[in-house]
């Protein structure tokens, strides 16, 4: 039997887990950009180009924070100019946050 702590536990929370970031990953390269997304998807391309988040206008809107910029330029750098790929690292953050929800509750629940 499937119980917290049990034998298959952890394996059922690692399934579970990647459910989630797959069913958070379904269809997401054919939604379209909003605008704060935009916005940070030109600087995260100009950081893969030149390693400075640089725009045409000269200023630099940061929606979501300058190390989450070069963070998702690493993963672009990596796997390619994608929307998929530009929106992974919030997917993968979602389903850590729901990891460590997890894990704050068991230890603190028993």
């Amino acid at each position: 039997m499937l119980s917290p702590g049990g034998k298959y536990w952890s394996v059922a929370i690692v399934v579970l887990s990647l459910f989630v970031l797959l069913l958070r990953l379904w269809a997401v390269g054919g939604q379209p950009l909003d605008d704060d997304e935009y916005a940070s998807y030109q600087a995260i391309l100009a950081i893969v180009d030149s390693g400075i988040p640089s725009l045409e206008s000269g200023v630099v809107i940061y929606t979501r924070g300058p190390l989450y910029h070069y963070l998702v330029a690493a993963f672009v750098w990596a796997f390619g100019d994608e929307i998929w790929v530009f929106r992974l690292p919030s997917a993968m953050f979602a389903v850590a946050t729901g990891l460590l929800l997890y894990r704050i509750g068991s230890k603190y629940t028993r």
